[in-house]
């Protein structure tokens, strides 16, 4: 199978961040070079098995347009409709800190940035605080306009026996040339040390991360219908007299709604 790792750069396997020359850089990366490793790993991508144990959105359609709309509705640092948005108003969390996205690589129009989310997560098991500290590592890698993917590994502190266990997830997102959005989740619960409650701690956490994952999904389509009833038509009337009405449809975005707190982190100068 062809791992994430293998195409992310120049469709190169093996091929890591760090050793990526100052004349690459320049030379940056052809656009149907981006499009051919979008589509081998868009290709090889329902092999996940051998990565992502468990499906959870199977390339449910969405009716967006573009991967800009789709991204600044989103994805991007002030983006109204964000993930902290969607964890705090339909999972409940709170206490929600989100870091500006850093960028690691960037070829031509293919760029690579990672962040992290803190957050307080709603506990509901016997002999369990109401809450916990909790953190995601998410990477996210955009492919020109052909696709998204998001990597998101997910810590929970406070509650016994989650230091045996983390959860990795992979959103996909496609975009095609007919206007078709598709969106595909995978997770997949990774225990790091041995527990006798893993196999309830492994069905709690899939029914959660499907859960989740199904009202994603109505976070996206819901809020995406919402930022198409806002378009606005504007109307202006020719000069001259006779003439047909010009009639212009303007995209309007909404204005940032979330109540999560960003951080940009730097690096104190010596």
């Amino acid at each position: 199978m062809t791992s994430i790792e293998d195409i992310k750069l120049n469709c190169k396997p093996h091929y890591e961040p760090q050793k990526i020359s100052s004349l690459s850089l320049a030379i940056g990366v052809d656009d149907e070079d981006i499009q051919d490793a979008w589509n081998e790993f868009y290709k090889t991508k329902k092999n996940r098995q051998d990565t992502y144990a468990e499906c959870a959105l199977d390339e449910e359609e969405l009716d967006c347009d573009s991967s800009e709309l789709f991204y600044d509705l989103f994805l991007k640092n002030d983006a109204p409709y964000s993930i902290g948005n969607f964890m705090e108003t339909s999972i409940g969390d709170s206490n929600i800190k989100t870091s500006l996205w850093q960028k690691i690589t960037q070829l031509g129009s293919k760029e690579e940035t990672t962040r992290t989310m803190e957050y307080s997560h709603p506990i509901n098991a016997p002999l369990a605080p109401p809450s916990a500290r909790s953190r995601k590592e998410q990477t996210l890698i955009k492919f020109s306009t052909y696709g998204i993917i998001l990597e998101t590994e997910t810590y929970v502190d406070d509650v016994p026996m989650v230091d045996c266990f983390y959860v990795k997830d992979r959103i996909v997102v496609a975009f095609d040339q007919n206007k078709k959005t598709k969106v595909s989740a995978y997770f997949d619960i990774r225990f790091v040390k041995n527990t006798l409650l893993r196999a309830f701690i492994y069905h709690t956490t899939k029914s959660e991360f499907i859960k989740s994952f199904n009202l994603f999904l109505k976070h996206l389509q819901t809020r995406i219908a919402s930022s198409l009833e806002k378009s606005t038509t504007i109307t202006t009337k020719s000069p001259s007299a006779g003439k047909k009405e010009d009639e212009r449809i303007v995209k309007v975005l909404p204005s940032p709604i979330s109540s999560t707190k960003i951080i940009e982190t730097r690096e104190k100068s010596k």
